[in-house]
């Protein structure tokens, strides 16, 4: 399955948690665009989607409070 993540250096895990950040920072800007199209979403699927971007960027904030604690789960 790869490296694991107690065999990374404290660079690697930092380099990791840098372009994780940088990543929800764009994912951001996309949640942020996804919204504004909402209404041109059908109805019937309107808001099923809705409920999975706010899953998704939980998961996202969850991650930028502790970076530390998801490359050791």
């Amino acid at each position: 399955p790869g490296p694991q993540p107690e065999c990374w250096s404290a660079e690697e895990k930092e380099r990791i948690q840098h372009a994780a950040r940088a990543l929800l920072a764009l994912a951001d800007t996309y949640y942020a665009s996804g919204r504004a199209g909402f209404r041109y979403i059908p109805l019937c699927a309107r808001l099923s989607v809705a409920v999975a971007a706010r899953l998704y960027r939980a998961i996202g904030a969850r991650f930028a409070e502790n970076p530390a604690h998801f490359l050791h789960h």
